[in-house]
């Protein structure tokens, strides 16, 4: 893994190991974002009843041992996952933001793998994130669906959570974003949105995810 010369790892977790300012003092940046998106790759277990809801819950309280396997288990890589969640937990500029909103609906019938999640940030924006490819079968069907389909139902989904995301928390400024095929359906989400939501975001990043079908853009 390539180091600069004092010793900082070049990626997310050397970031978060040295950024030690909060968003009052800078605000979200692109490296930022890129965390953020990752985080929607967890699979939160059942306990985490508070991440389903408008509330949310602090990432300090879902690093957890206990939770950690379930968490990261048959996903791509588990162990970074588990130490980008201590690097967050641990993290000056990432406490005190609320993972919230948590949604995942895998459907085979439908050839859809959809989740994402809320992270709601101590200054008063709220991150909206989409969860990219997983390793499930469905998951790759679906990217595959992508290359000759103008819109898939993951698409659509993305639409209507971030419309019901905006209505849950109705005063808060939107940032949008994803990984990978999460940065397809933030990109989908922010145009198909509608007007008054649109009205409320702030950026849009799309983490090297994939383009759009031809047709798609002449709309």
């Amino acid at each position: 893994m390539a180091r600069e010369t004092d010793g900082r790892e070049r990626n997310v977790f050397g970031y978060l190991t040295h950024e030690f300012e909060t968003f009052e003092q800078r605000p979200l940046g692109d490296v930022d974002s890129l965390v953020l998106a990752c985080l929607s790759y967890f699979q939160l277990p059942p306990e985490a009843e508070a991440a389903r809801t408008e509330e949310g819950m602090d990432l300090r309280d879902l690093f957890r041992a206990e939770w950690l396997e379930g968490m990261t288990g048959g996903l791509w890589d588990p162990a970074g996952l588990s130490r980008l969640m201590a690097c967050v937990a641990a993290s000056p500029r990432m406490r005190g933001i609320r993972l919230s909103c948590y949604a995942e609906d895998l459907d085979a019938a439908r050839e859809k793998q959809f989740s994402a999640c809320t992270l709601r940030l101590p200054g008063g924006d709220a991150y909206v994130s989409f969860r990219g490819t997983d390793n499930t079968l469905v998951g790759w069907r679906e990217d595959f669906n992508m290359a000759f389909t103008p819109e898939i139902p993951a698409q659509k989904y993305a639409a209507e959570y971030l419309r019901q995301v905006s209505g849950a928390l109705p005063f808060r400024p939107l940032l949008v974003g994803g990984h990978s095929k999460g940065g397809n359906l933030a990109v989908y989400a922010a145009v198909f949105c509608g007007q008054d939501v649109q009205n409320r975001i702030l950026a849009v990043y799309n983490n090297d995810g994939p383009g759009f079908y031809s047709s798609l853009l002449s709309l």
